[in-house]
């Protein structure tokens, strides 16, 4: 079962992966309209998201993660693989 520490940890990891998502996305030199179709969500939500005016759900976090570990760089690979570790463990726990 998840508690309420569990949750709290969750909203950070995706917190601090939306202050970095407009950064991932032009390191990869992938657009806001491309990004939001290969993960399901509109270019509108992903400029909120980058802006902060809209949070990411767990699932768009987890499909966004698991798009930059194929499609990212060296550049990138370390603070992806941390939250793709969070993933693997958060589910761990579930």
């Amino acid at each position: 079962m998840i508690g309420e520490d569990d949750k709290n940890s969750q909203c950070e990891k995706i917190s601090e992966f939306e202050k970095e998502l407009s950064n991932l996305r032009k390191i990869t030199s992938v657009s806001q309209s491309k990004f939001g179709e290969k993960i399901g969500l509109s270019r509108q939500f992903i400029s909120d998201i980058e802006l902060g005016k809209a949070q990411m759900a767990w699932s768009s976090y987890v499909a966004s993660v698991k798009y930059f570990m194929i499609n990212g760089n060296d550049a990138i690979n370390a603070f992806v693989s941390e939250h793709e570790k969070f993933i693997e463990q958060y589910m761990k726990n579930k």
